[in-house]
């Protein structure tokens, strides 16, 4: 017989032990984040029910800029600003905007489909 001899073992339990522990760990972690997605869910989903309103100007920015190794980089970025153009209320990549657009459609499409 080997070193491994099943949950019946002292290495065994210890393993199972372990993998036991990480797996409540992970399961844990997996509901937190659930109920985060709900949470945001339901503020996306009120926010997309009511009524819109004017709060400011949406605002893209292209640039090329060197970083500190000399390397180029290309950036491309949403700014969020108020009524009065004086202050930034957000700002996002491109790349990552895109992405929300997407989930947020999505949204959209199971909203109607429920109805």
């Amino acid at each position: 017989m080997g070193l491994w001899g099943g949950v019946n073992s002292t290495f065994g339990r210890n393993r199972y032990k372990g993998a036991k522990k990480q797996l409540d760990s992970a399961s844990d972690e997996l509901d937190k984040i659930e109920e985060k997605y709900i949470n945001q869910l339901n503020k996306v989903t009120k926010l997309l029910l009511s009524d819109r309103e004017f709060i400011g100007y949406k605002v893209t920015h292209n640039y090329r800029a060197d970083d500190n190794a000399g390397k180029v980089i290309i950036g491309n970025t949403i700014f969020y600003f108020d009524r009065e153009f004086r202050e930034i209320i957000y700002s996002i990549d491109l790349e990552e905007y895109k992405a929300k657009q997407e989930i947020i459609a999505n949204i959209l499409e199971k909203i109607e489909e429920a109805e």
